[in-house]
């Protein structure tokens, strides 16, 4: 396959936990979800971590995500 068209999907990921908002205590995990998401156990252990694209680590999102980066074409191919 050289290319790849889709019309829907979650190409753009999740900036926060789903099903909840940021209030409370749901700011609180959700920040610290943020901090601890491009670490490389998370990553490699669990996989909806792939999806996760943090506005406040932006490059720490381009270099530590090993899913939608490359999807997006925000990094080169080899």
């Amino acid at each position: 396959m050289k290319g790849y068209i889709s019309s829907g999907g979650p190409h753009s990921g999740v900036i926060r936990i789903p099903h909840t908002n940021y209030e409370k205590y749901e700011k609180l995990i959700n920040n610290l979800a943020e901090d601890l998401v491009y670490t490389p156990e998370i990553q490699y252990a669990i996989a909806p971590a792939g999806y996760f694209r943090s506005l406040r680590y932006y490059d720490r999102y381009l270099d530590d995500c090993i899913l939608l980066p490359y999807l997006n074409n925000q990094k080169v191919f080899n």
